[in-house]
């Protein structure tokens, strides 16, 4: 009775316990190298340094982790976890990144400091130098790589691949936002926050299937962290703006003269951000409609990483029931 609990029809590890030491072996490494990137940190070592060290070992890491997993555990092809030669899909990667100017979201800012939430009050390069400043915005633009190569490898790779080859993609992108949701936990777990996770999470789904790569959704990933991480800094008049360049404060005061707060909150509140993810979705929902290819989130994924279309959910063979499938390129 144990064993029909840990192994598929196949002899395989099911995919419940396949996922939970994915996600395991992943969580150790991404620690393991933040353990060192604070180390050296803590050393006085330069910041990109530290930034570097952490990148090459996590990104190598997940890499080889999920490498093993899909080809060794899975026994499914490498192919589907949509990760091209990066110079071939370059301008995907570059064109991703410009989302950000959508999910910002940049007229929120606009707003925020037309009725006083906001004040611009300085830049890094002012207060730590030209040199420094550099220094610091390459920093964080590494540091967001990492994170988005590896968290977009991790979710929108393995996770939402395996379980999109055996449920209908809505189900795989609703779990794989949760789980993406819950692994953020160091913000303080809440449902808002899962639900803005979960959100975001589905963006990075739709420009993978969109484009039939990850590279789009790593560079959205990338950008966004690095906008508001080491691009866009903002305190209550203390300081502390953690090296972003261009600083921003929010006046004392500022609640009671701008009742837009009540509704307009903090730039990166949830509301602001489900709108923006909201019309992002729509938009490439509405390119794919009009390549007369649209979106259909009640089918699966086939071993190279495609939606399967109608005709194919029950073609050669494949089965789907008991949460496993069987197909031409090695079952589950």
């Amino acid at each position: 009775m144990l064993i029909k609990i840990f192994r598929s029809r196949d002899g395989q590890l099911a995919l419940f316990w396949r996922l939970g030491c994915y996600l395991f072996l992943f969580l150790v490494i991404d620690v393991g190298a933040q353990i060192v990137r604070g180390l050296l940190a803590s050393a006085d070592a330069p910041s990109l340094a530290a930034e570097l060290a952490c990148a090459a070992i996590s990104i190598p890491g997940i890499l080889g982790l999920t490498y093993l997993f899909r080809t060794r555990r899975d026994k499914r092809s490498w192919r589907g976890m949509s990760l091209a030669d990066l110079r071939k899909r370059w301008i995907e990667f570059a064109s991703g990144g410009l989302w950000v100017f959508i999910l910002m979201p940049a007229p929120l800012l606009y707003l925020a400091l037309a009725v006083g939430q906001l004040r611009f009050v300085g830049t890094e390069a002012v207060d730590s130098g030209w040199t420094a400043g550099v220094e610091f915005a390459l920093a964080g633009w590494v540091g967001a790589f990492g994170i988005g190569f590896i968290e977009e490898l991790a979710f929108r790779g393995y996770v939402f691949q395996n379980l999109g080859e055996r449920h209908p993609i809505w189900l795989a992108a609703l779990v794989t936002g949760i789980l993406f949701g819950l692994f953020h936990f160091f913000g303080g777990l809440s449902v808002a926050r899962i639900l803005d996770m979960a959100a975001f999470s589905t963006v990075f789904v739709v420009l993978r299937i969109c484009t039939g790569s990850l590279w789009a959704a790593i560079g959205l990933h990338t950008t966004f962290n690095w906008v508001y991480t080491s691009l866009l800094g903002f305190s209550s008049g203390e300081g502390g703006y953690a090296h972003a360049l261009l600083h921003f404060e929010t006046p004392i005061g500022s609640e009671a003269a701008a009742p837009v707060n009540s509704w307009l909150g903090d730039i990166s509140s949830i509301v602001p951000n489900l709108i923006a993810f909201g019309v992002v979705i729509l938009a490439l929902s509405v390119w794919k409609w009009g390549k007369k290819q649209p979106i259909n989130w009640g089918t699966r994924l086939d071993g190279n990483g495609n939606p399967l279309l109608p005709s194919e959910m029950h073609a050669g063979g494949q089965t789907w029931g008991a949460g496993e499938s069987s197909g031409s390129d090695g079952g589950t």
